[in-house]
């Protein structure tokens, strides 16, 4: 009795948020959604099906200026490490902005996956108090409902009674889905995206066997001089490429000084490419007749060439992220 009371006291009701009817045990847990998320391992964009699927999943319902839920956090820090390595994934919702919840999440080193701008999951849910922690089974289902500052009772007793499927960190899971799509980029030859991919699972999970499995072959990879070649030409490539979108967008602006010294730059240094066959008939049509000055390019046509960059690179990472969840779909037929 005097425990519930305690509890009681450690949470604060949100009177002022229509919700839903509480979810129920035994019940398949609602769609878990956010408008951001942070901590998600390696390149993922969000939390979706496949990261819950096959693990027990502890879903805890918070907000920054709650008091209680200020006071949970080093317990579901030690939740996170003590029940992770055994198929457990632990995810904090909030319904608050990112401007509010990211310097939060950094000040209190909060190490696990934070989702924000949730209000539409809270309400799904029926959460009326803060903090609410809900575990959800292998299968969907609603295992337990309650205050975080109790549960680790019913996590020992969900493991037992549902073992999950998928035991490791979702960061080891991450990782070996991205080793897989490095080695096939490697085999196909495209040496400078598998570097980069065998460089990133290097750096985010040093220490580990994946980590020791990329650090060899870009070992591997290092000693091999046709790939360097390969390698070279490809990071130059990149670079012939982003003087010729700062060529373009000075043209555009009027400033064919500039514009002139970056389209010969790429023709001089670069003349076995087929930029440069590019740069030699943009350069022609510019009709600057004038010996180029040293120029940097204005402000605007280094931002548009950088945008125009980004927006080629996240093009890419969907296609792969597509390409990947095409293979897992495979694996799994």
């Amino acid at each position: 009795m005097k425990k519930s009371v305690l509890l009681a006291a450690a949470m604060i009701t949100l009177i002022q948020m229509p919700i839903a009817r509480a979810v129920e045990v035994g019940e398949t847990a609602p769609e878990i959604k956010a408008e951001y998320w942070i901590n998600l391992p390696g390149s993922a964009k969000s939390l979706n099906s496949e990261h819950l699927k096959g693990r027990l999943v502890l879903l805890e319902f918070w907000a920054t200026w709650c008091g209680p839920c200020r006071d949970s956090i080093p317990h579901l820090i030690e939740l996170k490490k003590k029940y992770e390595p055994k198929g457990m994934l632990l995810v904090a919702l909030s319904d608050e902005p990112k401007s509010k919840v990211g310097p939060f999440v950094e000040k209190y080193k909060m190490p696990y996956i934070v989702g924000g701008g949730a209000k539409a999951t809270l309400q799904k849910y029926g959460i009326s108090a803060f903090p609410t922690a809900i575990l959800i089974g292998p299968d969907g289902k609603v295992v337990w409902t309650g205050h975080p500052a109790v549960i680790d009772s019913e996590i020992e007793s969900a493991l037992k009674s549902n073992p999950p499927k998928k035991k490791g960190s979702l960061s080891d899971e991450s990782a070996a889905s991205v080793l897989k799509r490095a080695d096939k980029l490697y085999r196909e030859g495209k040496y400078a995206d598998a570097m980069d991919l065998f460089t990133q699972v290097a750096t985010e999970n040093k220490g580990s066997a994946h980590a020791k499995k990329a650090n060899e072959q870009i070992k591997k990879m290092k000693g091999n001089s046709s790939i360097m070649e390969a390698l070279r030409r490809a990071e130059a490539g990149k670079k012939c490429s982003r003087w010729l979108a700062c060529a373009r967008v000075l043209a555009q602006n009027g400033e064919k000084a500039d514009a002139a010294k970056y389209y010969d730059k790429i023709i001089h240094e670069f003349g076995e490419f087929e930029q440069a066959k590019i740069a030699r008939s943009e350069r022609k049509a510019l009709g600057y007749e004038g010996k180029p000055e040293a120029a940097k390019p204005s402000k605007a046509a280094a931002r548009k060439a950088a945008d125009d960059e980004a927006d080629e690179d996240d093009d890419g990472d969907e296609e792969e992220d597509e390409e990947a969840d095409g293979e897992d779909e495979d694996d799994g037929e």
